[in-house]
């Protein structure tokens, strides 16, 4: 009995983290990834898998200088892996969490979003502490904050 009741509980565990983040993915979406806390990296869904997705990092977003260090795939759960898709207006407000985009690199970082629009730019603080400004287009939704 205990078998199934914790068989049902990482089921219903791994419904919820894939359904709260309002994302679904699907393989060839393509994504940025955390491969290590606070470094994120482009790349594509190539395979469905247990855990989430095998992610291939590579310069499949337009981003032209992926580390050439960087392993070439991995399997990541859900919760690591933000869709790279348009934001609209509607799904941003204060404490959402996103991916911003540093405008020194164009890489993307994980934020929370402090303050609501001003003539479409939000003010953003990264989880390093660093703050910036971001307009729509600069922003991924993560999961978390829906």
């Amino acid at each position: 009995m205990t078998y199934w009741k914790t068989i049902l509980a990482m089921a219903g565990l791994i419904l919820v983290s894939v359904a709260g983040f309002g994302q679904a993915l699907e393989v060839g979406d393509l994504v940025w990834a955390q491969w290590e806390p606070n470094d994120w990296y482009p790349g594509v869904l190539t395979e469905e898998t247990a855990l989430g997705f095998v992610v291939a990092f590579d310069d499949t977003t337009g981003v032209n200088y992926v580390d050439p260090d960087l392993p070439s795939v991995a399997d990541l759960p859900a919760s690591l892996i933000v869709l790279s898709r348009a934001v609209e207006a509607d799904q941003v407000r204060v404490g959402t969490r996103v991916l911003a985009e540093w405008v020194e690199d164009e890489w993307f970082y994980p934020a929370t979003v402090v303050s609501d629009a001003q003539q479409g730019i939000y003010n953003i603080v990264f989880d390093d502490g660093d703050r910036g400004i971001a307009d729509l287009s600069q922003l991924l939704l993560r999961g978390e904050s829906m």
